[in-house]
Formats: structure tokens, C-alpha cells, sequence
């Protein structure tokens, strides 16, 4: 049996507070198509399967526990079974974990070409009336979230957000080969949060965010948890605009899935309950052969009721005595004990189980650190750059690119700063259209008029009207300006920069060519 998807989700009900685990039970409960999940029992539901469902502690004394559990054949690969367990617990808050395992029956040792898929209860609890599914004080969503033109302070928010527990993949729009993020957000329901960051929106949040962390033209990224300000940029990976799309969805899925398998941890509290409601039994039965005491018939008719009917003895044999029913009555209960000792195995394996996944998986980590340190060291460049040294380095290259024109007719150098956006953008396109952009730089930087002019720089205007006004920069008016990068290709790349009116430049970004927004 191994684990494939987990989630471990906080629910609150409408308007704050622990969720209902009745109610939670009931939408589990109707997707698993049982009529009452709140009885202890085993029923068909869902897929013909039968389903098991179990109550914990008492509803009236918190913390107790509801939890829901059935495993059925893949539809297509009879050989593989998936099995789901839902556990609701509730005391200060109510968390809902679900376990998707898969279990291959026929002892072939094969790769799974199986891909798991999230339990329909996860979107049918993010999605039902009365109940929220929080992380960093944002629900969880069972569509994109599309940041609008004043939301960026809330996703910045959510991004710095100290309770934040879950991932966030953000993606910029493309004119070639997009995201789909709602297949995205259907494959990773419950894990991450999935974000649409528009042009517009992605240059003022990047003036909210660390430097270093934002996204833009066309590129994605996660953030993980715990960004703060002293955070590394390097450790939140991202996919820059010219990665083809179905690589870019297919890695990040992966990273989220194999995270979300090591925080899977099995609630202290519902073995706890367990325990307890074992602890119970075991004393209750004590306590009725104790007032039974003496009374060998009161005690072989107890006795005998707590055989089944299957195991009672048949009148001829000796065993119907009293020795026979009490050495029958210990065996029944050593089997008892052998099954509460397997499901405690089990427990046990399933955590050895995820130490050992987390255990590769910080290898893995370790291995990837190194192959980056190793490749940091082969560039000479042995620590991640700083911003300020980035910029120097991408100032002296546009430099070089410049002078390269001196003997171009017209050639008048024209002094230039790097904008505080300038290199991200630039980072956030790929290495595909890294030079591309540089020779532009070069040839706006270099003043000779044929190479401007070739570029088609003109002014950016207010509205898409020609006879718009010029767009000015209220700090300095400053006017700005933009340029081709490429033509006749969906993308169509562009340079955003501003003019002062010392006639020096200040390069401001890369923009994809319907995106009309400039920072600074």
C-alpha cells in the first residue's frame, strides 16, 4: 500500500469557529452516497464499495472524531485498488484529513502508470455551503483565484502570511502554449492555493513583495510557505515564459504532490481516542464479571453472550462449561487484542513509511542543492548574487552591447539606471529572449537614430487612441516609452522604459505585446 495524495485541510464554519463535524460528515457522507455517515456501521455507498464508517470520543466532550473509510478497484487497471480514509477531528479548531493510498494486487513489479487524483470529497468540502476550507486566512477556492486590479495587497498578504500552510502556484497570462489553471487547481484540490496574476497587477505587487519574488510575461512560480523578507528567492522555484506549458504544470504538480505526502502525519488525538475507546471497553467488560463474581451462571450466560452466535459451543461438547466458555472468551479477546495490535502496526508502518518518503525526499533536496551549488561554482559565481550585483552585471552588459554600436552613424550614448522591476521581468522571459532584449537595450541606449527607428520606438500613450496623451510619470515627468523586441510572432516582446527630461533612460520592464503596463 502506498501513499499517493494527502491532505490534511482546517474547516471552519461560516462565520468562524470550528466546523461542525456533523456537517462535515453529512457532505463526506453524500459523496460517498451512504444515508447516514453519522452511524457506526458498514454499508455500500460509492463505486458499489463498501463503506465503513466509525464515531470516536463523545460529541459532547471534545475532541472526538468521525472518520469514513472504503477502497474500490481502479476504473481502468482492475490490479490496482485505491483506498480513501477521511478523518474529521474537532476541539479549538476542526481538521479534516484525507489519505488517498494505492495498492497493486496482482504482486506485479511494474511502474504505476496510475496518476492519483484528488478524492471528490476534498472539492465537495471546498465547495460546500456553510463550511470554509482556510489557509493563511484565505479559503481555498475549487476555481482560480484571479487577482483584480485591487487585490494585490491581499495576495501579498497571503504570500507573507505566517499561518500560511499550503503552496501558492501563481502563473501570468501567455499568447502561446498557456497554463490551464483550472485543470492545475482540479489535480492539486486541497494542497495549494492557484493564482492568475494579471500584467497590470504583477508590476504593483512587485513593489510590495521582496525583491526577487514576483512573476511576470508569461512565466510561474511557487511560493512555499514562510516567505518573509529575509527569505531566498532561490528556494521558491520558477518557471520562466519560455518553458513549454505542459513541463511547467507537470513539474510544479509533482513538487506540490511530493510535499504534500510528507506533511501528511497521522492526529495524535484520533489514536489517542482509540486507545480510550478500547481503555472503555475493556474496563466495562472487567467491571460486569466483577459484579458477577461467584455466580457461575450469571457468568457463563455473560459469557456466552459475549461469544457470537457462531462461536457458541453445541451442547454436546464440554466446552459448554464454564472453563470452556471463559478459555473461549479469553481466545475471543486475544483476538481482539491481535487486531488492535495489527491496526497499531499498521500506524506504525504508515509513519515509518512517510519518515522514509521524507527521508528521499531531503535527499533529493540535497542532491538538487548541490547540483545548483556545483553549477553556481562552474559559472564562478559560488553564493546567489545580490540584487545590487545583478544589476551591475546586466548594467555593463547593456554597456558593452552599446558601445558595440559606436560606429554606427548617430552614435550618441545616452546615460541609463536599471528600474527596480527591469532584471525580474527580464529573469521571468527565459534565456530565449534574454539576448533579444539586450541587443534592443543596446540599440536605444547607443542614440544612433537608424537603430532606434528600426525598433519602432514610440511614446506610450494614455489610451489606445493615437491622438492620446502621452503617459508621464507623476514623481518626474518622465515620459514613457516603448519599443519591439519582436514582430510577427503571437508574443511579440516589447521594452517599456522611461525618457527623462535630462534625455537619460531608465529601462523599466518586458512586457508581452498586449500588456500596456509600465513600472515605476
Amino acid at each position: 500500500m502506498t501513499l499517493a495524495y494527502a491532505v490534511r485541510m482546517i474547516v471552519e464554519a461560516e462565520g468562524g469557529g470550528p466546523a461542525s463535524l456533523r456537517m462535515i460528515a453529512d457532505h463526506v457522507g453524500r459523496w460517498a452516497r451512504i444515508p447516514d455517515p453519522m452511524i457506526e456501521t458498514t454499508q455500500k455507498g460509492l463505486k458499489d464499495s463498501l463503506v465503513t464508517t466509525e464515531v470516536l470520543g463523545d460529541p459532547d466532550d471534545p475532541p472526538w472524531a468521525w472518520r469514513l473509510s472504503f477502497s474500490h478497484p481502479d476504473e481502468t487497471y482492475p490490479n490496482v485498488r485505491w483506498g480513501v480514509r477521511v478523518t474529521a477531528v474537532t476541539a479549538a479548531t476542526s481538521v479534516v484529513s484525507v489519505r488517498l493510498d494505492r495498492t497493486r494486487t496482482d504482486g506485479v513489479v511494474a511502474r504505476d502508470r496510475t496518476e492519483p487524483a484528488p478524492p471528490g470529497c476534498i472539492p465537495a468540502l471546498i465547495g460546500a455551503a456553510g463550511l470554509s476550507v482556510v489557509d493563511g486566512g484565505r479559503c481555498l477556492e475549487s476555481s482560480v483565484w484571479v487577482v483584480e486590479s485591487d487585490q494585490e495587497q491581499d495576495l501579498a498578504d497571503l504570500v507573507m502570511a505566517e499561518d500560511r500552510r499550503l503552496p501558492i502556484f501563481v502563473f501570468t497570462p501567455r499568447d502561446e502554449e498557456v497554463i490551464d489553471g483550472g485543470e492545475f487547481q482540479r489535480s492539486v484540490m486541497g494542497l495549494a492555493h492557484v493564482v492568475l496574476l494579471k500584467p497590470e497587477v504583477s508590476w504593483r505587487l512587485g513593489e510590495i513583495l521582496p525583491r526577487g519574488f514576483n512573476v511576470y510575461g508569461g512565466s510561474a512560480r511557487i511560493w512555499w510557505p514562510e516567505v518573509t523578507t529575509d527569505s531566498s528567492r532561490w528556494d521558491h522555484p520558477l518557471w520562466t515564459s519560455d518553458r513549454p506549458a505542459h513541463l511547467v504544470v507537470r513539474q510544479a504538480r509533482s513538487s506540490i504532490l511530493e510535499a504534500g505526502l510528507t506533511a501528511a502525519v497521522i492526529d495524535r488525538r484520533v489514536v489517542e481516542l482509540e486507545q480510550a475507546r478500547r481503555a472503555g471497553s475493556a474496563k466495562a467488560q472487567s467491571e460486569e464479571i466483577e459484579a458477577l463474581r461467584g455466580d457461575q451462571t450469571a457468568i457463563a450466560s455473560m459469557l456466552a453472550g459475549m461469544l457470537g452466535d457462531t462461536e457458541q459451543p453445541n451442547g454436546s461438547e464440554k466446552a459448554s462449561s464454564l472453563g470452556g466458555l471463559i478459555s473461549r472468551v479469553l481466545g475471543h479477546k486475544d483476538s481482539a487484542i491481535n487486531d488492535a495490535s495489527s491496526l497499531a502496526a499498521m500506524y506504525d508502518a504508515e509513519a515509518g513509511d512517510e519518515r522514509e518518503r521524507a527521508g528521499d525526499l531531503s535527499k533529493k533536496v540535497m542532491y538538487l542543492e548541490g547540483e545548483v551549488a556545483r553549477l553556481r561554482f562552474a559559472a564562478g559565481q559560488t553564493t546567489p548574487m545580490a540584487d545590487h550585483d545583478a544589476d551591475r552585471l546586466l548594467y555593463d552588459e547593456i554597456l558593452r552591447e552599446a558601445m558595440d554600436r559606436h560606429t554606427v552613424d548617430g552614435f550618441s550614448l545616452r546615460s541609463f539606471t536599471i528600474g527596480a522591476s527591469f532584471a525580474e521581468s527580464l529573469e521571468a522571459h527565459g534565456d530565449q529572449y534574454r539576448s533579444k532584449a539586450i541587443r534592443v537595450c543596446g540599440d536605444i541606449v547607443s542614440g544612433a537614430p537608424s537603430l532606434i527607428g528600426r525598433r519602432d520606438d514610440h511614446p506610450l500613450r494614455t489610451g489606445e487612441a493615437g491622438s492620446a496623451s502621452v503617459r508621464l510619470r507623476t514623481s518626474d515627468n518622465a515620459e514613457a516609452r516603448r519599443c519591439k523586441i519582436e514582430e510577427q510572432v503571437p508574443a511579440a516582446r516589447r521594452l517599456h522604459y522611461w525618457l527623462l527630461s535630462d534625455g537619460s533612460i531608465e529601462l523599466a520592464s518586458i512586457n508581452l505585446h498586449e500588456d500596456m503596463s509600465i513600472p515605476g
